[in-house]
């Protein structure tokens, strides 16, 4: 009896991992584990490791490749994880971007791309960053009065939140927070 109820289980078991329709909480949690603790540590490793190590190259493209990923998939997740064993095929691809993927992808793709453009995107955040300066020294009155403002309000609050809970409301006491 217990080979014949360990095998239902077995059976019951392998087709709930491998049914997209009940499995997509699983591998969805697995992709999430995958993709940050184990390389959060190698990462940590990589910089112990020296200067301009392989490892440091390869979980810093796992890092940039991973931001990429997580835009993406921030967009259009709802449609992604409708497509059956998007998850799985997920979780496969974060696994062999940890197993020098990411570096491969960098070396084939990226840093090409960054040789061939990257003087004039450096050019075009230059200017972002120059105009983007411009406009605060412009508004640094109202900004920061807006920082101000809003300093205010939440300081307020909470004395009135303190005030609110210190004594029951009355007439007399709403006046007199008023007037202070």
């Amino acid at each position: 009896m217990n080979g014949f109820n360990s095998q239902i289980f077995e059976k019951a078991g392998f087709v709930l991992l491998l049914d997209p329709r009940t499995s997509g909480v699983f591998f969805r949690a697995a992709c999430n584990t995958t993709s940050i603790l184990y390389p959060a540590y190698a990462s940590f490793k990589a910089i112990e490791a020296g200067p301009a190590s392989g490892q440091q190259r390869q979980w810093l493209s796992y890092w940039s490749f991973i931001g990429l990923i997580s835009l993406v998939e921030g967009k259009a997740d709802d449609v992604l994880r409708e497509l059956p064993y998007y998850y799985h095929v997920k979780l496969g691809f974060l696994v062999w971007l940890q197993m020098q993927g990411a570096q491969y992808l960098y070396t084939r793709y990226v840093q090409p791309s960054v040789l061939r453009f990257g003087p004039k995107v450096d050019v075009v955040l230059a200017n972002m960053y120059s105009y983007t300066a411009a406009l605060y020294t412009i508004y640094k009155i109202p900004i920061d009065s807006a920082v101000a403002l809003a300093k205010a309000a939440v300081a307020q609050t909470h004395e009135f939140g303190k005030w609110f809970s210190n004594s029951p409301p009355n007439d007399k006491n709403i006046t007199q927070l008023i007037r202070n």
